[in-house]
């Protein structure tokens, strides 16, 4: 089957009640209880390439002045620029251990990484020159505490995160509400990973897990426009929309 026939198949599924709002199958058995996972110690053993692809679109979008690092953009390389004129705005949902943002993205653009404790306290003492909002606290997560001028985020980068929340509308909502320019989604690939296809997950940290069609559709049913969804180069079993 090609992409349109199994994505008009899964439609039909989750329309007639074979798939739950998730559109994940009725029979797929999720992981309630999952542990929380503190993810201060990695680096960029995952994920790496959906912040290299923010970079990159970043630089599209939000275009350097400087004829120089223009070039070295088009060839994908890194640029240690001044962090006093850092361009755009981009946020980081979920942020970890703040490593790949910091690598990747704040040397050229003004960034804002959120995170819970103890991951919050981490980053704040690691990268103390970096903006960090606590995101379990909700007169902080507010919008009027780190961006105070209202400016709108040029991408919102949210990395292997959704897979960890036990009710992901609630986290679908709270990035429309940041009202970004794109948005750059990552989830592991269920069928590629070493879990037991219809769950729970084996990732005890995990509560749910998508195919790449699965994903697009669910995240297409909570308001977002997919532009492109495709599985990463990295690791297998890292998907992007």
């Amino acid at each position: 089957k090609d992409e349109e026939e199994l994505m008009e198949e899964i439609r039909r599924e989750q329309e007639s009640g074979e798939r739950d709002k998730f559109y994940l199958p009725k029979s797929y058995k999720a992981r309630l209880d999952n542990d929380h996972y503190v993810d201060t110690s990695n680096t960029d053993g995952y994920q790496k390439e959906v912040y290299m692809a923010a970079m990159l679109l970043a630089r599209r979008l939000v275009p350097s002045s400087d004829n120089n690092n223009n070039n070295k953009a088009e060839h994908g390389e890194q640029i240690q620029g001044n962090r006093g004129n850092r361009r755009g705005f981009v946020l980081d949902i979920g942020t970890g251990s703040g490593y790949k943002l910091v690598k990747f993205l704040s040397p050229e653009f003004k960034t804002v990484g959120f995170e819970t404790e103890p991951a919050i306290s981490f980053l704040r003492q690691k990268y103390p020159n970096e903006t960090w909002v606590d995101s379990g606290t909700p007169e902080e997560s507010l919008p009027e505490s780190w961006n105070s001028d209202g400016k709108k985020p040029d991408i919102c980068i949210c990395s292997d995160v959704i897979e960890h929340i036990r009710n992901p509308d609630d986290l679908l909502r709270f990035l429309l509400s940041l009202q970004c320019r794109s948005y750059i989604i990552s989830t592991p690939k269920r069928d590629v990973l070493r879990s037991a296809f219809w769950g729970p997950p084996g990732n005890r940290h995990h509560v749910r897990e998508w195919t790449l069609h699965e994903f697009k559709l669910y995240l297409e049913s909570q308001g977002f426009h997919v532009i492109k969804s495709f599985d990463g180069i990295q690791h297998a079993s890292t998907q992007f929309a």
